[in-house]
């Protein structure tokens, strides 16, 4: 996959533009279809961080971290 993004890279330094983006929209999608990607799983991440931002919103700043040391 890489040396298809090399190529990619080739074409265009050599002017070729059109056949640069048909290569790269190919690698693009052969490149997703590895990838384990679950749509609802990233919403309800969302949904949790969203539920959870009025509390961590009101917390006091810099509590339960550690204080550094001035040298």
């Amino acid at each position: 996959m890489l040396t298809g993004y090399a190529l990619v890279k080739e074409l265009e330094d050599v002017g070729d533009a059109d056949e640069a983006f048909e290569r790269l929209v190919a690698i693009n999608s052969a490149h997703r279809a590895t990838l384990a990607y679950d749509f609802a799983r990233d919403a309800a991440i969302f949904d949790a961080v969203e539920a959870a931002w009025p509390v961590a919103a009101r917390a006091p700043v810099g509590e339960g971290r550690p204080r550094r040391r001035s040298s």
